[in-house]
């Protein structure tokens, strides 16, 4: 059974629907439109959505193919996105994605995962160790 995710604008911070965690996960991704496979590393990650660093900018609602897998319990997730913005950071462009087709198994492993993290990191950014 999969999740249908309906296409959203580009998100702002106020209106995010699940906390966002800093983690540096191996991704690969695949363009829909032209077929081209890149792997690259993950910035952060949501049950909504990810973001990742790219080999340049990509367009504003292209759909990609995503696959990458959960530490600890050794799941791969595969989920098609939108592409919501991509930017420069550093000098490096980054792309943030949507998740719009997602089995819902994953959705939730992603949850729990994203929100676990994001919890540690909150924990520490209050006592000071992050």
């Amino acid at each position: 059974m999969a999740i249908y995710l309906p296409d959203m604008a580009i998100p702002r911070k106020d209106m995010r629907r699940y906390p966002r965690a800093d983690v540096r996960l191996k991704v690969e991704y695949t363009s829909l439109g032209t077929g081209v496979v890149e792997t690259t590393h993950t910035h952060d990650l949501s049950a909504s959505g990810v973001c990742f660093e790219t080999e340049k900018m990509l367009e504003r609602g292209e759909r990609l193919r995503l696959r990458f897998t959960i530490p600890d319990i050794n799941r791969q997730i595969e989920a098609e996105a939108i592409v919501v913005r991509s930017f420069e950071y550093e000098e490096r462009p980054f792309t943030a994605v949507e998740f719009i087709d997602i089995p819902y198994d994953d959705f939730l492993t992603i949850l729990d995962y994203s929100l676990a993290l994001f919890d540690e990191q909150q924990e520490k950014s209050q006592s000071g160790d992050g």
